[in-house]
């Protein structure tokens, strides 16, 4: 029998601005929890928003027998453990001028532009209670912001983007400031020629989810995704480690323990380590009907089941930053928004971008016209991988940027 008491707390202030200006700050504090009671065979649960005494809780559950859901792994060991990552140098009291004076700074120096966007900055405590066995904690300062931009001439609704999320950190206007040179050179599109060019997306996250349907343990043992039957098996560029981290808030990873209570040794899973699919991930319940070990993917909301997911993803970094390696290419297209694009079930891959900027030996020159790049997973992290920088292209992606050879068709 076990008994467990998971309660969210987030104390945030969150900030838009919309028309070159702020609209609105609000604070909220909301408590979130859930008790679960383990039986031989089910799992009985309850939740609530707001203050509960835990026992009361904890009834509420056990009462619930139509929600019960059946359960056959075991429980994993438990280990009382805690951790704090906060706000060093500066409080919450900080992220609004920060926002203003970047909003300010911004409207000023790009007049022609329209800036909207929110900021917000919460103080997040996770607590999993199992009672007498022993109890996870984990406090951390979140902050995110973002400004959306419009061209005063465009016809679109929205033309780019810019931001950042940190934890126990931020820093508005360094990111900002960064970010002048693409709304100085907005307004110059470029000719662009049809053909094969290095890309580097400024988030790469989105490029993943075909090697991350193979890595999960239930599609993998179903024979589902790209690289079923590859595991161990050479399946990318050697200059590929693709990891799968827990924990780390110079990333952005916050899962100190996942939804069972399980912590890793080692927060950093490779997925695909030097080309080779070398990991699958698992939760309690797949780790015990494929026998396989467990990594620590359970993850649920305070108010649903537990399901097979994955941490915060990036890849092992390169050896130079991307300011060097764009330095000496002659010409690579960044590729801030490309929405509408997808994989087939083959791995190719083909998107419409709709902001981009041509990069000449570190300089940017333009913004591309419109244009729909092609690859395929095999490629873009196989033969066509140029090289992964030692750091991230901008704030928005805490993944280092990763630079591939596209085919670029004109619109």
């Amino acid at each position: 029998m076990r008994k467990e008491i998971l309660t969210l707390k987030e104390k945030e202030t969150s900030i838009e601005a919309a028309g070159n200006k702020i609209m609105s700050v609000r604070n909220k504090n909301i408590t979130k929890s859930s008790g679960r009671y383990f039986s031989e065979d089910k799992i009985f649960a309850a939740s609530f928003v707001g203050e509960i005494d835990s026992n009361l809780l904890l009834e509420e559950a056990i009462k619930n027998e139509d929600g019960a859901l059946t359960y056959n792994h075991p429980l994993n060991d438990i280990s009382s453990n805690s951790k704090e990552n906060l706000l060093q140098k500066k409080s919450s009291d900080d992220l609004l001028p920060e926002y203003q004076n970047a909003l300010n700074l911004l409207t000023t120096k790009f007049p022609d532009f329209v800036f909207s966007g929110k900021a917000n900055i919460k103080r997040v405590t996770k607590t999993l209670d199992f009672f007498d066995i022993g109890k996870l904690k984990h406090t951390y300062d979140a902050s995110e912001w973002y400004f959306l931009y419009k061209h005063r001439s465009s016809p679109s609704i929205i033309d780019g983007f810019l931001g950042a999320g940190d934890i126990g950190s931020f820093d508005i206007m360094n990111e900002v400031e960064r970010y002048f040179p693409f709304l100085e050179s907005f307004s110059h599109e470029v000719k662009l020629k049809e053909g094969q060019y290095p890309v580097v997306f400024v988030d790469s996250s989105q490029l993943f989810s075909k090697i991350l349907e193979s890595s999960r343990a239930d599609n993998y043992n179903k024979g589902i995704g790209i690289f079923r039957n590859k595991l161990n098996d050479k399946i990318l560029s050697d200059k590929l480690t693709l990891l799968d981290v827990s924990y780390n808030p110079a990333i952005g990873a916050t899962s100190f323990f996942d939804a069972d209570g399980y912590q890793r040794e080692n927060p950093e899973l490779a997925i695909v380590r030097n080309g080779v699919f070398s990991s699958l991930v698992t939760d309690s319940r797949n780790a015990h009907k494929y026998s396989l070990p467990l990594t620590g993917n359970t993850q649920r909301n305070f108010d649903s089941s537990s399901t097979l997911d994955f941490n915060t993803i990036t890849v092992n970094p390169g050896q130079r930053s991307i300011e060097d390696i764009l330095k000496e290419t002659p010409k690579c297209l960044i590729v801030e928004m490309a929405a509408g694009g997808d994989f087939t079930d083959l791995g190719d891959y083909s998107t419409p971008v709709q902001n981009g900027f041509l990069v000449e030996n570190g300089k940017i020159t333009g913004k591309l016209p419109q244009i729909t790049l092609t690859s395929s997973v095999q490629k873009m992290f196989g033969s066509d991988l140029l090289e992964i920088a030692s750091n991230p292209l901008s704030g928005i992606s805490k993944c280092p940027a990763i630079m591939s050879n596209m085919n670029v068709l004109l619109n």
